[in-house]
């Protein structure tokens, strides 16, 4: 039996879609959503966990996202998960989940955005 990995979350993008071309020419997309799961604690007080996920789309699911896709869209975004190591402004290296999207789906279009 082969293992299999997929992951389905639903946000909203809180950044710019930047798009990039590969050395053998592929699309590369990529932007993060914001996940935000709300629950009440034992003493019934509300809580608010915020998850960011990395999402890249590649090839013609880049091109489509670049196209249709701004800051606060609610998206569906359904792919496998890999960890990558991202060298940001700090000394250490920080470890992110970089979510693969192999389906994407615009939920709702941000208010003011682009149509």
């Amino acid at each position: 039996m082969a293992d299999f990995q997929q992951l389905l979350i639903v946000g909203t993008i809180t950044g710019a879609i930047n798009l990039s071309n590969t050395n053998d020419g592929r699309s590369l997309a990529t932007f993060v959503v914001r996940v935000i799961e709300r629950w009440l604690d034992y003493e019934l007080r509300p809580v608010l966990k915020k998850t960011d996920f990395l999402v890249s789309c590649w090839s013609q699911l880049a091109t489509i996202a670049q196209n249709n896709l701004d800051i606060n869209d609610r998206v569906m975004v359904i792919g496998t998960v890999a960890a990558r190591e991202y060298n940001g402004r700090g000394p250490q290296a920080t470890i992110i989940l970089e979510l693969r999207a192999t389906q994407l789906e615009l939920l709702e279009k941000a208010t003011g955005n682009r149509s």
